[in-house]
């Protein structure tokens, strides 16, 4: 092993990575929390400037690289990995044609089976509770769970369709989805379903017979057993209905929840600090989640030795031996994990801490600063860069070559752009790294927000959302030159789940708040009878048609009973009888 040193180049990479010109601290945060919260000051994960600057691809020969054939052949030369095969693999979606309508795709994931399953053990579960309590006949007279009845299919689609409609209205209660309050009542969600069924629904919502768990103290227990039979279900149908692209991420998300489970962990780092994490392989360039693993938390008061390199290859064994480029952070990258899935025919490129075992003294050791050529050295397949531009880079990469490439970086304040030799395997891990990310911001959007006490509901719901996104990735490769937008996909969906829907008839509820007075009781005008301080008639402006930006309209009429100034046409007639009275007086407007 030696350390290679480089200088100048006489090739740039152009403009062959669209997001050249982004903030590139955009995914380049630092990975250094340990599954169970522990830091770790190890390693840095932050692959290039600050976020205060922007970057262009530098060219030195004239513009003749700014063609196509030039960007691809760039992209050729920063490869380097003839060990590994070719990928060959048909990708993008695999079962849909453009006549597919979104609810078709959507349905593809919430089919018969998992419909089947989800009526099926919500009924059982709702038995069993009521069982217990002694049966209909012995609960208290006012008890919600005597309005029980058995769902249907159709009604579980319906509560779907809710629970999706409910990620695009976020309120702060479910049961202000139904308020009465005119202002703010919502018609069509309670033509749907009523507040009480949807929320005895919710209530006893099941994926699992609970009477087929392993108790704790069992060889065989899973911590996860109440949503891992569903979650492998979607997994299946993810996998059935796309196939990635050639590179592909690993990265984490945390599902946010509070609430007690072994299962919950702490990162201080991230936007949502106490949650579930959810172990992620996407897409790089789309965001499609192709396959998901749920953590289990620690095993008595040890974290399992190994974990995320077990992690790494249970998620990416279906991709063995096709060629796949996988990308991943520092948490995961390990010299002894890239060398085995060399050997399973999949190569890797990742951020590295140095103290991982079998990384070179050299990497370790050498401490750089800025215009200091990267240090690369080469250990068989693996190859080890570390780089410094604002702070110290290192990247382990069994599929890219050690040349750089001239980068313009654009700070603020600074007249003149500065260049840099960058290695063209960290602007790979830029480019290729986001996949997770980009799933978890479409997914932000919507992500149902209310408290529950149960861990794996907020599973369920963030499955749900994992296969929204992941129907509108493959509707928008189905329909390239058509535009739509993320709520009108949704509200398709929707429309979707219900069709054949009728809600089951209940007795009314109770009325909506009243509307203001001045629509109901009895008003008549009369005249204004206040002077001015000069002794003159007050003729105030009128509420109706008055608007000082447009013409100002005075009046000696009031109504006498709401005590306020308006003309007598239109203006009364249009205060007492409509909910939006404004109005501009314009010529003719008085006739």
């Amino acid at each position: 092993m030696e350390r290679q040193q480089h200088g100048d180049v006489d090739w740039v990479l152009g403009e062959l990575f669209e997001d050249a010109d982004s903030e590139e601290s955009d995914l380049e945060e630092l990975r250094d929390v340990n599954i169970d919260g522990q830091n770790d000051d190890s390693g840095s994960d932050n692959v290039d400037s600050d976020s205060d600057e922007h970057s262009d691809a530098g060219n030195n020969d004239g513009g003749a690289r700014g063609t196509p054939a030039a960007r691809n052949n760039d992209l050729a030369r920063a490869y380097d990995h003839a060990w590994l095969q070719n990928f060959i693999q048909p990708h993008g979606q695999l079962l849909f044609s453009p006549d597919s309508t979104e609810c078709d795709i959507f349905l593809h994931y919430f089919d018969a089976e998992v419909i089947h399953l989800l009526v099926t053990e919500t009924n059982r579960y709702a038995a069993s509770v009521i069982n217990e309590k002694g049966g209909l006949e012995n609960l208290p007279r006012y008890s919600r769970l005597r309005k029980w009845r058995e769902v249907n299919d159709s009604e579980i689609r319906s509560f779907i369709a809710l629970l999706l409609l409910m990620g695009i209205d976020r309120r702060p209660t479910y049961e202000a989805y139904w308020t009465t309050e005119w202002t703010l009542e919502t018609t069509g969600l309670r033509s749907i379903m009523s507040r009480d069924r949807f929320l005895i629904i919710l209530v006893f919502f099941h994926c699992v017979d609970n009477t087929t768990l392993k108790q704790p103290g069992d060889p065989e227990h899973d911590r996860r057993g109440k949503i891992i039979q569903v979650m492998e279900m979607f997994v299946s149908r993810w996998q059935s209905a796309y196939y990635p692209d050639r590179e592909i991420s690993i990265d984490e998300t945390i599902i946010p929840f509070k609430g007690r489970t072994r299962m919950k962990v702490y990162k201080p780092d991230k936007p949502h600090k106490w949650g579930l994490n959810c172990w992620n392989l996407a897409e790089s360039k789309t965001g499609y989640i192709w396959n998901s693993e749920l953590y289990q938390g620690k095993k008595g008061n040890h974290s399992e030795v190994g974990l995320t390199s077990r992690v790494v290859k249970t998620l990416c064994e279906p991709v063995y031996n096709t060629g796949h480029h996988v990308y991943m952070d520092n948490l995961f990258t390990a010299p002894t994990l890239f060398r085995d899935l060399g050997d399973s025919g999949v190569g890797a490129c990742g951020t590295l801490r140095v103290n991982r075992v079998g990384t070179p003294v050299e990497i370790k050791t050498v401490k750089l600063k800025r215009g200091d050529p990267p240090c690369a050295v080469r250990d068989g397949n693996l190859l080890f860069i570390s780089w410094f531009d604002k702070r110290q880079v290192n990247v382990l990469t069994t599929v890219h070559n050690n040349l750089t490439f001239q980068k313009s970086v654009r700070a603020r304040g600074q007249i003149e752009p500065r260049i840099v030799d960058k290695p063209s395997a960290i602007e790979c891990y830029t480019k290729y790294m986001g996949g997770v990310d980009r799933a978890d911001q479409g997914m932000s959007y919507y992500l149902n927000i209310h408290k529950t006490l149960k861990w794996w509901k907020k599973v369920f719901l963030y499955i749900l959302e994992v296969s929204y996104v992941n129907s509108w990735i493959i509707w928008k490769a189905l329909h390239v030159n058509t535009r739509q937008k993320p709520d009108n996909f949704r509200y398709a969906i929707v429309h979707g789940l219900l069709e054949g829907h009728m809600r089951h008839h209940t007795r009314p509820g109770r009325r909506p708040a009243a509307a203001p007075n001045r629509l109901t009781d009895r008003h008549f005008l009369k005249f204004n009878s206040d002077m001015t301080p000069a002794g003159r008639q007050s003729k105030p402006d009128c509420v109706v048609c008055s608007n000082r930006t447009v013409k100002r309209h005075q009046t000696e009429y009031v109504c006498a009973e709401c005590n306020k100034p308006m003309c007598p046409v239109p203006c009364f007639k249009r205060y007492h009888t409509l909910v939006e009275y404004k109005s501009d007086c314009i010529p003719g407007y008085h006739k």
